[in-house]
């Protein structure tokens, strides 16, 4: 029915205290609904002429909304991706989409049609590396290529970048972007 969030809270719960009793993580017959991916088949519709992986996509929007199409921030992003209007609008400007207004931002299809240009933009822009797009996307281009040049990243250990990146909040969003994404493509991303 499109309400994954509460159900996913749970799944977190429950794996969370299995971990930290010792009792091991959630069952392997459990992942499906753990990582759901509701709009996979619109995002490999949609991402087919991008750069950056459908799975990178729906790893985003999972930890953007939980898959709720209704999200709303305090800041004022909404929909899947958790758009801001300002960016919608740079990105219709850009590449000569409709503006989005009102419950746009609410519609699946234009949620992940913007979220996904804009995602490839940073991807592309930071030479296909998903940990400097995904710092990109949560903390601005800006603050990404500031770490980029403090930090550069060696090809075979962004890990390290990642542990460098100065706001705690997006260190973690890099990771569990990540996490999903491996999740979502099948353990190749």
């Amino acid at each position: 029915m499109g309400e994954h969030g509460r159900s996913l809270a749970l799944l977190r719960e429950w794996d969370t205290e299995l971990r930290r009793s010792g009792e091991g993580m959630l069952p392997d017959s459990l992942l499906a609904y753990y990582f759901p991916a509701p709009y996979m088949e619109l995002t490999e519709e949609l991402t087919a002429d991008l750069t950056i992986p459908g799975a990178a996509v729906t790893a985003l929007m999972r930890q953007e909304s939980y898959f709720n199409r209704w999200a709303g921030s305090s800041v004022g992003a909404r929909g899947l991706i958790q758009l801001m209007p300002g960016t919608a609008g740079d990105i219709s400007r850009w590449y000569g989409l409709p503006v989005l207004s009102g419950d746009d931002f609410y519609n699946p299809e234009n949620s992940i049609q913007f979220g996904s240009i804009y995602l490839d933009r940073q991807y592309r822009s930071f030479d296909c590396s998903l940990p400097l797009a995904m710092a990109a996307y949560n903390a601005g281009p800006g603050s990404a290529s500031r770490w980029m040049s403090e930090f550069p990243m060696e090809p075979d250990d962004p890990e390290l970048f990642i542990e460098q990146v100065t706001y705690v909040e997006t260190r973690r969003y890099i990771k569990k972007v990540i996490a999903n994404a491996w999740l979502y493509d099948g353990a190749s991303i």
